[in-house]
């Protein structure tokens, strides 16, 4: 298999030959048909975040260890699969859960694995879709996709999980209106997702003219161009 993969803080991407996975037990194995490129890439290329006022973050202080292949928005086929899998089959279509936890600490006992003391996110603590094939550690972490463009689904456990987690919180006390501030990626995102699961009237505040219409387009019910006061469409 190949893999292309970041050996270190703002170095070129290696192309390298690896040997393909081989899946155990609950183990899974997919051949990857499209994967997402997420501003975290950048920062774990760049081998870190910036905080600002001259500090820097290190990703190697977080326990990245380079060299490795990122991607963690992932789509891809079933290839093979460990003996103890249930529920899925050879040739399945599947999205990826990245955030995935040791198992072993209070937040994933708890089921929240996002918030592992010593994560093991795909493409960020151990090896991503950057690459053929890619081996997820089990098959709970694999959702089932159908009838949605591959490209366009890569980005669902991770930018749409995030909108939908806002979404989901700013809903409950105010339900009439919710304002989305940005209409980027994750704003875009925000609006689809309103338009979904609440009643609310989507207001998206943005910048850009272009983007807005795109909002429109994408269902908010108002929008407001920040760099003109009291400018509002519907």
């Amino acid at each position: 298999m190949k893999a292309a993969r970041i050996t270190g803080p703002n170095e070129p991407l290696q192309m390298v030959e690896l040997e393909s996975p081989k899946p155990n037990e609950n183990q899974v194995v997919i051949k990857v048909k499209s994967v997402g490129v997420c501003h975290s890439d950048l920062h774990l290329w760049e081998g870190g975040y910036d905080l600002g006022d001259g500090k820097f973050m290190k990703v190697t202080d977080r326990g990245v260890k380079y060299p490795v292949t990122p991607g963690h928005e992932i789509v891809g086929t079933i290839l093979e699969i460990g003996k103890d899998v249930t529920g899925f089959s050879q040739g399945d279509v599947v999205l990826v859960y990245p955030w995935q936890g040791c198992g072993k600490c209070p937040g994933c006992e708890a089921k929240n694995e996002n918030l592992c003391d010593a994560p093991r996110s795909m493409g960020v603590f151990q090896d991503g879709g950057y690459a053929d094939v890619v081996l997820i550690p089990h098959y709970k972490y694999l959702a089932k996709i159908e009838g949605v463009d591959p490209d366009a689904a890569t980005s669902l456990a991770c930018s749409g999980l995030t909108a939908y987690t806002a979404i989901k919180k700013a809903n409950v006390n105010y339900p009439e209106f919710l304002v989305i501030v940005g209409a980027g990626g994750l704003g875009l995102m925000g609006i689809q997702i309103a338009k979904a699961i609440t009643k609310s009237k989507i207001i998206c505040v943005d910048l850009d003219d272009k983007r807005l219409e795109t909002a429109k387009e994408l269902g908010a019910d108002f929008v407001v161009n920040s760099n003109v006061i009291g400018s509002v469409t519907t």
